[in-house]
């Protein structure tokens, strides 16, 4: 007697090129696609596409995929250490940076924001030692590197 499952699948879709990455929105409206030939494609729940971005250069593809929490912005990194943030509604390259060596993990870290008269610190944690092998990232733009006044998401990535 074969063994039942509890999921069932309820559709099929085919896409042009191999995927390599793929990451879930966290509204899962939404799903990011990273091909073998280094595009990044957006597309909606219903697999209407909604945009796609080609890759920095020939023989470049992508090796991280990360989703602001507030769904407003997807991170790339590209096995030649280019990283870049995209406005989710025009894919607008919002921020650049290139560090050395491939990008092979990313995330995006929440911090409180400081009281009135408090510096604000990148820093998440005190045992945090991330700066010592990866380079400063530069400020970043206030219309997207923050969701709400209490909060301000800054990308991580390794």
């Amino acid at each position: 007697m074969p063994e039942q499952s509890c999921f069932k699948q309820v559709d099929e879709k085919h896409v042009s090129a191999k995927v390599k990455h793929m990451i879930w929105s966290p509204k899962m409206d939404l799903i990011s696609l990273a091909n073998e030939q280094g595009e990044v494609i957006l597309y909606r729940l219903s697999w209407q596409k909604v945009w796609s971005l080609p890759p920095p250069a020939e023989g470049v593809t992508v090796s991280a995929l990360a989703w602001r929490p507030d769904g407003k912005v997807v991170a790339v990194g590209y096995t030649s250490g280019k990283l870049i943030l995209c406005d989710v509604e025009n894919s607008d390259v919002l921020h650049s940076t290139v560090i050395q060596g491939q990008i092979t993990h990313m995330s995006w870290i929440s911090h409180n924001l400081p009281e009135d008269g408090e510096a604000w610190s990148s820093k998440p944690y005190p045992e945090d030692t991330s700066e010592t092998f990866l380079p400063k990232l530069q400020p970043l733009n206030k219309s997207y590197g923050t969701l709400a006044k209490e909060h301000r998401y800054v990308p991580s990535f390794c």
